[in-house]
């Protein structure tokens, strides 16, 4: 029973590191604790750098936000909706 609900909690990595600190809280020596310190290190480090490379919700979020208005102001542009003065001196300095 403990297996399958540490498979349906976790991914891999996760239960390798949940493993690592149920084992750390039962062992008995420092030798222990200590080989399994390293070892739970080097798994923090690995989900650390598996972390850093993934987009969030949040960049994917303002990816859109950002594409939408883009696309709308380069709409209000195409049907002459800005039409002002400054608008005109803006874009002639551009030319």
């Amino acid at each position: 029973m403990y297996d399958i609900l540490m498979n349906l909690l976790y991914n891999g990595l996760d239960k390798q590191m949940e493993l690592c600190k149920v084992e750390m809280a039962y062992a008995t020596t420092t030798d222990e604790v200590l080989k399994l310190t390293i070892k739970y290190a080097k798994l923090l480090a690995l989900k650390n750098e598996e972390r850093k490379n993934s987009i969030t919700w949040k960049d994917g979020f303002n990816a859109v936000v950002n594409f939408v208005g883009m696309a709308a102001v380069l709409n209000f542009e195409q049907t002459n909706i800005i039409t002002s003065k400054v608008w005109g001196m803006v874009s002639s300095r551009f030319k």
